[in-house]
């Protein structure tokens, strides 16, 4: 297959690397592509280092000058994303188990912060595509989003069952 326009030639000869008229345009841009999400993902993981986790699980990010939460404050109740920054921040620490019990979705994101700061700083130093190793994965919009939907719902509940087991609400 053989993808042609007026400035670009693209084939897939060799599926590991890109071919085209112009190599080292294509190659560096793909390559800052690349090293641009590779550092905001590992950036999420630097700041999460940064801070002390919160033992009662929620709150952390007021470390980052952020404000307390609204939701919890105004209704007593936590909010689909309380806990998250504290389970990041225990992820990175390597206490994964704390960070399910804190937060699940929030140890989820760090998990694919890290996988995310891996394929793309590999595709960013080797400019190689990386596309190939994930196709198994059926990317349908609609199921990725009820799929993290469902996650951040159960976990939103679980969370608030925490809360209320420590007795801080």
């Amino acid at each position: 297959m053989i993808i042609e326009s007026d400035k670009l030639k693209i084939s897939d000869r060799d599926p590991d690397t890109l071919h085209c008229e112009r190599p080292g345009k294509a190659r560096l841009r793909y390559r800052f592509i690349a090293a641009i999400v590779a550092i905001s993902c590992a950036s999420i993981l630097i700041c999460a280092a940064c801070i002390t986790p919160q033992a009662s699980g929620i709150g952390s990010h007021t470390q980052l000058n952020l404000p307390a939460c609204g939701f919890l404050e105004r209704n007593s109740y936590p909010c689909p994303t309380c806990g998250m920054t504290t389970s990041v921040a225990y992820f990175v620490r390597g206490r994964l188990i704390m960070a399910f019990i804190t937060q699940p979705a929030g140890a989820m994101v760090g998990l694919l912060c890290l996988a995310v700061t891996c394929i793309a700083g590999y595709a960013a130093i080797t400019a190689k595509q990386v596309d190939k190793y994930i196709d198994f994965i059926n990317f349908n919009f609609f199921y990725i989003v009820i799929t993290v939907t469902v996650i951040v719902l159960l976990s939103w509940l679980w969370t608030c069952i925490r809360i209320k087991l420590q007795g801080n609400m």
